[in-house]
């Protein structure tokens, strides 16, 4: 009788020992194939990011292009401004004062038709700074994906590692 209880009690042992391996090689496998999945999203996006990427710089590219024209604009109409003062003074058969002509031609030639180049400045810049901070935002967002990715990558070694021992102590409980 008391070698059975003693084979009872290791019985009982080895059974509370297999159910607690169980239950941790259950979590494991839960965490890995959370991780997976985990993974799996940030590989997804890590090849959909580039091209996105691409495409924001050249979107920013342009934007600052569009805004330093805009720019030039400006100070072309704004020499052209100091030029048409300089017509205004110009009187016929006096000598001009900077090319010291007496005929002026092009004193009638009136300024361009206004327009709102402020405006334009204006909002070529706030889209410059729109293009900026996506293109900065999704340069950002591949490396926290590239960081996720070799994260989860060392994570997943890790499980797999854990999940490999505790399956031997269940088969090694289960062939008991």
């Amino acid at each position: 009788p008391d070698e059975g209880l003693r084979s009872l009690k290791a019985l009982r042992e080895d059974a509370e020992s297999y159910k607690t391996d169980k239950l941790q090689l259950d979590n494991l496998n839960q965490r890995l194939e959370k991780d997976n999945n985990e993974l799996d999203e940030a590989l997804k996006v890590l090849g959909e990011l580039p091209g996105m990427i691409i495409k924001a710089q050249e979107e920013k590219n342009r934007a600052e292009l569009i805004h330093d024209n805009l720019l030039k604009e400006k100070r072309i109409r704004e020499l052209s401004a100091s030029l048409e003062e300089h017509r205004r003074r110009l009187a016929e058969g006096e000598p001009c004062p900077l090319c010291g002509s007496t005929v002026h031609p092009y004193c009638k030639q009136s300024p361009s038709s206004p327009d709102d180049l402020a405006g334009k400045i204006k909002e070529a810049s706030d889209e410059c700074d729109r293009s900026r901070k996506n293109f900065y935002s999704l340069e950002t967002r591949l490396k926290q994906h590239y960081d996720i990715r070799e994260k989860k990558s060392g994570e997943l070694s890790g499980l797999k590692k854990d999940i490999l021992k505790v399956s031997e102590k269940c088969r090694s409980v289960m062939n008991s």
